[in-house]
This record gives C-alpha cells, structure tokens and sequence, in this order.
C-alpha cells in the first residue's frame, strides 16, 4: 500500500465495500456512532488511552489507526496525505492516529 492519500482512500474503500457487502447478507449492522468525546485534528481523530477501547475496539465502524512518533520524519510526512484522507473518507471510514511515543 502507498502512503498517499489515493492509496489511503483506495484501500478504505475496498474494506468498506467488503463490510457493506457483508452487512448486506446479513451480518452485523454498523453502529453508526460518531466519534464524540474526541479531539479531532483535521478530520483525523486524537486517539489515546482514555478513549481507543470505546472508540475503536467496541465500534462497529471501520477505523484506520496511525501510531506515530511525533519526531519521525515518515510520520511528519504521512501526517498531511493522511488528512486529507481523513476528510476524503468522512463518513464512510474513521481515521485516527495515536501518539506513541506517549500512549
């Protein structure tokens, strides 16, 4: 997978469309919940300990996590591509990101 925000959208679309079709035949129904009580940063949600269990693990949405280190030059420059995919996906897949070097 590329680490531009194509690539980020191409693979989320897949992934939705493969629940989509899934959900379709019957298996589980997204909650449909957003993602309140969240600190966003442009578009993309501000994950850590006192909000991933709720947030992602117990969602029934589909979720792309970035852990980062916020020094990392890979990270630094994934960090605009992977808001704007963030924004490209609103609505169909949650991104969020987690500070690992904290978290």
């Amino acid at each position: 997978m590329g680490r531009d925000a194509d690539s980020f959208v191409n693979f989320a679309l897949q992934k939705v469309s493969q629940t989509a079709k899934n959900r379709l035949a019957g298996k589980k129904q997204s909650s449909g919940g957003g993602s309140s009580g969240a600190n966003m940063d442009d578009g993309v949600v501000v994950l850590d300990e006192t909000n991933f269990d709720a947030l992602v693990m117990k969602s029934k949405d589909i979720w792309i996590v970035e852990f980062y280190a916020p020094w990392c030059g890979h990270c630094k420059a994934l960090e605009p591509e992977y808001a704007q995919a963030a924004k490209n996906l609103k609505g169909q897949v949650k991104l969020g990101k987690v500070d690992a070097t904290v978290n």
